[in-house]
């Protein structure tokens, strides 16, 4: 099974869990940060947690928009175990910052596009 990372919005959560549900039979998350949305207590140290899976991946998949993409985005990028950046399209149609063209990234127009 090969780990993964996804992140997005906050209030894209449903969608990060389809994002689980399409790979499970190949892939594993290394943090799932979904099960926290929208919960009155999250762990004190959730950052924390989210940081460790995201360095604990091999693939991160990322829709971005949401207030924490860029963080997750810079830590996947200086990360060495993280093979593969997957780039989904921006649901506000930001212009893509530079850093999206760096060689282990790819930009994808679907979720059907992306393999492990």
């Amino acid at each position: 099974m090969i780990p993964i990372y996804v992140g997005a919005a906050l209030h894209r959560a449903a969608f990060v869990t389809e994002i689980y549900q399409h790979f499970a039979a190949q892939a594993t998350p290394t943090f799932d940060w979904t099960v926290y949305a929208g919960a009155p207590s999250p762990p004190s140290d959730l950052a924390g947690c989210m940081i460790a899976g995201v360095c604990a991946a091999q693939v991160v998949i990322l829709e971005p928009g949401g207030r924490g993409s860029h963080v997750e985005l810079g830590i996947a990028l200086a990360t060495t175990k993280v093979q593969r950046i997957w780039l989904l399209p921006d649901p506000d149609r930001r212009k893509p910052s530079d850093f999206y063209f760096a060689p282990k990234i790819k930009i994808v127009g679907s979720l059907n596009e992306i393999t492990l």
